[in-house]
């Protein structure tokens, strides 16, 4: 049987036996040291965010694809800043980082064919000239 401990407050501690890298070594020692936290309590800290963090995205699935957007906005976005700092308040890098996920978002369109993705552009096309021209000063 395995041995317990106990935490401050949070009930039995269980052991977890594991070997990792040296940088992720170094990574968690100067997050533990830097949040006032031992080596355990960090990791256990940022397992316990992991978690957190996939059940509000709605599991893991709905978190890969939050993911896949960011990182597909990012690529997009800076590709086009071409060395800008502050490209995300470009509009013309914020356009092409919009692009890159609605591009990524389409690629990924579980058994579509090229029939159904003309459909679904066509839908977006027309709700997004939509939306601008209730936008549209004067109208």
């Amino acid at each position: 049987m395995p041995k317990t401990t106990k935490g401050a407050g949070d009930g039995k501690r269980h052991p977890l036996n594991m070997r990792t890298t040296k940088e992720t070594r170094e990574r968690l020692e100067a997050a533990a040291l830097a949040n006032g936290r031992s080596m355990a309590q960090e990791v256990e800290v940022r397992l316990e965010r992991s978690f957190a963090e996939e059940q509000g995205f709605g599991g893991p699935e709905m978190r890969r694809l939050a993911y896949l957007m960011a990182t597909a906005f990012a690529t997009a976005g800076q590709l086009r800043a071409a060395g800008k700092t502050q490209w995300i308040a470009d509009p013309s890098c914020y356009r092409a980082g919009l692009f890159g996920v609605i591009d990524a978002l389409l690629i990924g369109l579980p058994d579509a064919t090229a029939e159904d993705m003309a459909a679904e552009i066509e839908g977006l096309k027309g709700r997004l000239l939509t939306r601008i021209a209730r936008e549209e000063p004067g109208k």
